[in-house]
């Protein structure tokens, strides 16, 4: 920190900035009404925990930046309920725009992650440096933690919401609809105290002009004991005229019944603005998809364009803040989800009728997103007597008019049998340098192969090592053959 600068520290004294322009004290800090709308406004609450719960189902690893192996959770260095805290963080967000993990650490590494408050945190701005540190309110303690200037704060881990604000957090989905949670709630408070009044509307008591404070506040009472409350609500009330010919008391409703209030039309409203903002689909919430395969659609519109584009954010800081310090990487498999996976009646009837219509199958597996290599041996084998499955480089047709003949070579099989082997290394994780015996290929080429291979954890790298084996693969100009071209 530079000198000159004061800080409010225990009350002692007093900034001598504001902060006004950058970041103002977040309202999240003044009785927290946001959450307490979150734990009561059931369509609220509902959204905001499916979106948390989405957010710890999505399949994730941990791996290795050197070794690119995959690490468990639990043989981490450090002790983190990552569950927890992404579950946390993912509430956070949507309440507040922000979300804190406080890393304890020795002189030498961190020792545990855990979550900390964010209404207990408050950002200190400075117009000339920024963000330069966090205050932790503790009752009448008051921590600091630093922040160095790149942002990057030794204590805390914390991710905020992108904003327009130069230095700020942005807004969470819930803090957008909390007029709406209000009505949806005051509806609520509504309905609960009309029956707890016997289910009729506000009453006005009319009574003779000459009529005593004592005997005025005496049939209030009695009206009250008698014609209120849920267990009072078909009572027979009986009262005396004060003449034969006039009745000395009369009762007038004031405001609306709830019928005329149009409640539904209104609770509806707002529920389809909270819906709107927090980005849940109806389905996941009252299950009420037509049928499954649109239940199925709307889950899936759901993780891509609401889940996976938080998690990219979640990644990145966490990653930058905790995971990339240590050697490691955060990853996040939406692809994985069950939800996610192709229809596979519809894919293989697809790869039917795409090999039908002259397609050759290897071309026809990947353009649907298969790994034709990913096939057993012996279906490799199998298929490779087939004319559509043919490892086939088209050349230019002989002048006499004969079909081309097929290049071809002694170690091809062995090179896509010891690739493919390669290739299941890396996705699961592991480099390419994988174990593989082979009397076919010649001893140099074997040789620097497999020297690439030590080094590869990647498709692409795996690939690139067998570039130049020259794997004759068919290659249809009129077809892209995906992210991973063969050889």
């Amino acid at each position: 920190m530079k000198t000159g600068q004061s800080f409010l520290f225990n009350g002692n004294s007093i900034k001598t900035f504001s902060a006004s322009t950058l970041w103002t004290a977040p309202d999240e800090l003044k009785g927290q009404d946001i959450e307490a709308l979150a734990s009561t406004v059931a369509w609220l609450h509902a959204c905001l925990q499916r979106r948390s719960d989405s957010v710890i189902s999505v399949p994730r690893v941990i791996k290795n930046n050197t070794s690119g192996n995959v690490i468990e959770e639990s043989d981490l260095d450090f002790d983190i309920d990552l569950m927890d805290i992404l579950w946390r963080l993912e509430y956070s967000l949507n309440l507040y725009g922000m979300g804190y993990m406080f890393k304890e650490r020795n002189r030498v590494r961190v020792l545990n992650v855990r979550w900390f408050d964010p209404a207990s945190i408050e950002p200190q701005i400075n117009p000339s440096q920024g963000l330069y540190a966090f205050k932790r309110h503790l009752g009448n303690i008051h921590i600091l933690y630093p922040v160095d200037e790149s942002g990057y704060c030794e204590d805390l881990a914390y991710i905020w919401l992108p904003s327009l604000r130069e230095v700020a957090p942005g807004i969470g989905s819930a803090a957008v609809v909390e007029t709406a949670a209000e009505v949806l709630q005051a509806i609520d408070k509504f309905s609960d105290a009309f029956f707890d009044h016997g289910a009729v509307p506000l009453r006005l008591l009319n009574i003779p002009s000459n009529t005593l404070d004592e005997e005025r506040d005496r049939i209030e009472d009695r009206f009250k004991r008698i014609a209120s409350g849920v267990r009072n609500a078909f009572n027979s009330v009986a009262v005396r005229s004060a003449t034969p010919d006039t009745l000395g008391i009369t009762v007038q409703d004031l405001g609306l019944p709830p019928a005329d209030l149009a409640m539904d039309i209104l609770t509806e409203t707002k529920r389809d603005a909270i819906l709107a903002a927090t980005g849940v689909p109806i389905s996941m919430v009252m299950g009420t998809a037509v049928n499954f395969a649109t239940a199925q659609q709307e889950a899936r519109n759901f993780i891509e364009s609401i889940i996976t584009p938080r998690l990219v954010i979640i990644a990145s800081k966490l990653n930058k803040q905790l995971f990339n310090p240590a050697g490691l990487t955060l990853e996040f498999l939406p692809e994985h989800l069950p939800v996610m996976r192709r229809d596979e009646a519809i894919a293989s009837g697809a790869l039917v009728n795409l090999v039908n219509a002259g397609m050759p199958l290897r071309v026809a597996m990947n353009y649907l997103g298969y790994d034709p290599n990913d096939l057993p041996d012996e279906l490799q084998a199998e298929f490779s007597t087939m004319p559509l499955f043919a490892d086939t480089e088209p050349t230019t047709p002989p002048v006499d008019g004969s079909r081309p003949q097929s290049v071809s070579d002694d170690d091809t099989g062995d090179l896509k049998r010891w690739r493919r082997k390669a290739r299941k290394s890396v996705k699961s994780g592991k480099t390419g340098g994988v174990r593989f015996e082979s009397v076919s290929i010649q001893d140099a080429k074997y040789k620097d192969i497999a020297q690439a291979l030590e080094y590869a954890t990647t498709v692409k790298e795996v690939d690139a090592a067998f570039a130049g084996a020259s794997f004759p693969v068919y290659k249809s100009p009129g077809y892209q053959l995906g992210f991973e071209d063969y050889p």
